[in-house]
């Protein structure tokens, strides 16, 4: 289901006024700095954070993002001649961006946006609403104690106490890790240190199921500050079914039950396996002659010869060797495990999208009704993921009137004909976002057949239908149909 959504959304930004050429330009200038800033963030991030996202969304009901300013890292040559200036401190540098406008551009294009976006696991988020709205939240994140003790962020009075006298051992904190808390509202995010990790010792290499691990005491102090945007810096991207609003949701029972229906399929693989072992393994029955093999002693019958794999063996004429359970199929498996598969394709979704027919449909119509039905989760989920991207646009938007002053940055763009390709210019100026702007968002591109599908129709409703005229004009067609 999540090849379906795109590696990154696309925002569109919807002019004021159609009409009027400065409110077009002014959304362009505004669609172009978010997207080629969303790209950049999503760059630094490791290049997946929207894919985990949906991935999480999509499984679990809610995918998060962290969003947070890094202002001080990736423009720590102007933010550190601003506080220059401001404190009345007169030094004189090579690159000067305060006073050269010019070099202040170019340094900012070199930079990219101040801006970074993580992944946040969704077990390690939790969230406290005040009904729809989020008023505050945790975040668990496991780290070294070495990232920690290296973090510019912290080498401030309060977290260099709280950072002293810690034990690195001998490899200065590789192999411990530490839990930094984060707290969040609308106004502030701090970071905490938790106690010591889960994975210390084992943090070099990849675990398929994290440890838990539990902390009693007071959370000590490294890093608070002011973020200035009115909202949380967590995007939380919901499901089919809205999201984790409280302890409640419907993805907890899906799970529960897909869980079942797997531990159940288990079983039967388990039972077959042992049913195939128990009468299949080659339990051969040799039919003899007695007058060419005599009898033992006592009359008794022959013992039957031991026959090892891969090994030949002699036998007289009209001797036979063959297996006493013969290989039959068990129609009561295969439709014990069409009945789970197609209880799984109801629960998480039905894979008839992409073709593959459900157990029992034989028919085109039949096939069509589920179609239809898989369609209409799948719009759900569709929905879900444009609002979340349409809430990155607006945190990405705050921050950017938090700053005060154009962004500019750098982006690669290639032609379509001739596939060469190009620098170009992205500002996102805090001057264009006053008003707010409304922002919409693609997550999924058409599938080539929705194109012939939507061709067919419109040529179908726009046609001459023997003289009694179309059913729709060609204007009306290419908005509703083509869209």
């Amino acid at each position: 289901k999540t090849s379906r959504y795109m590696a990154r959304p696309v925002i569109q930004v919807i002019p004021d006024n159609p009409l009027d050429d400065e409110s077009r330009s002014r959304s362009t200038r505004v669609e172009d700095g978010i997207n080629v800033g969303g790209y950049e963030m999503e760059r630094r991030g490791g290049g997946d954070v929207w894919d985990r996202t949906v991935l999480d969304s999509v499984l679990l009901d809610m995918g998060v993002q962290r969003i947070v300013s890094g202002q001080d890292v990736h423009w720590k040559d102007i933010v550190d001649r601003d506080k220059a200036v401001e404190s009345g401190e007169s030094k004189e540098t090579k690159f000067d961006p305060v006073i050269d406008k010019e070099g202040r551009t170019l340094y900012k294009r070199e930079h990219g946006i101040p801006l970074n976006k993580d992944y946040v696991p969704l077990e390690f988020f939790l969230p406290f609403y005040d009904g729809k709205s989020l008023s505050f939240s945790f975040e668990i994140e496991e780290r070294s104690l070495y990232s920690v003790l290296q973090n510019p962020l912290f080498k401030n009075p309060v977290g260099s106490k709280t950072l002293h006298g810690l034990n690195l051992g001998p490899d200065g904190g590789l192999s411990q890790t530490v839990n930094v808390i984060h707290y969040g509202n609308d106004n502030f995010h701090s970071y905490w240190l938790g106690g010591p990790g889960a994975n210390s010792g084992n943090n070099k290499y990849p675990r398929i199921t994290p440890n838990t691990s539990t902390y009693t005491g007071m959370l000590e102090p490294l890093h608070a500050y002011e973020h200035g945007i009115g909202r949380s810096i967590y995007n939380t991207v919901g499901g089919r079914y809205g999201g984790w609003k409280t302890d409640k949701n419907r993805i907890e029972a899906i799970g529960k039950s897909i869980m079942e229906l797997s531990q159940a399929a288990d079983e039967i693989i388990s039972q077959v396996f042992t049913n195939v072992r128990a009468r299949y393994w080659p339990n051969l029955n040799f039919k003899m002659d007695p007058e060419a093999r005599g009898f033992g002693v006592g009359n008794s019958k022959q013992e039957a010869p031991k026959v090892k794999e891969g090994e030949s063996i002699v036998t007289f004429i009209g001797e036979e060797i063959s297996t006493i359970f013969k290989a039959e199929d068990d129609p009561m498996v295969m439709w014990i495990f069409d009945q789970i598969q197609m209880q799984i394709g109801k629960l998480g979704g039905s894979a008839v999208l992409f073709g593959q027919r459900a157990p029992g449909v034989d028919t085109g119509y039949n096939q069509a009704i589920q179609q239809t039905q898989a369609e209409s989760l799948d719009n759900k989920q569709e929905q879900h993921l444009q609002a979340g991207a349409e809430e990155e646009a607006l945190i990405i938007s705050l921050y950017a009137k938090k700053i005060g002053e154009p962004i500019d940055m750098c982006y690669i763009e290639e032609e379509k004909k001739t596939k060469k390709k190009s620098v170009k210019y992205a500002v996102l100026d805090p001057k264009d976002l006053t008003p707010m702007p409304r922002f919409s968002a693609q997550v999924r591109k058409q599938r080539p057949i929705d194109y012939i599908a939507a061709l067919r129709a419109f040529r179908e409703a726009t046609d001459d239908r023997g003289g009694k005229g179309p059913a729709l004009s060609d204007e009306t067609g290419r908005e509703e149909l083509l869209g």
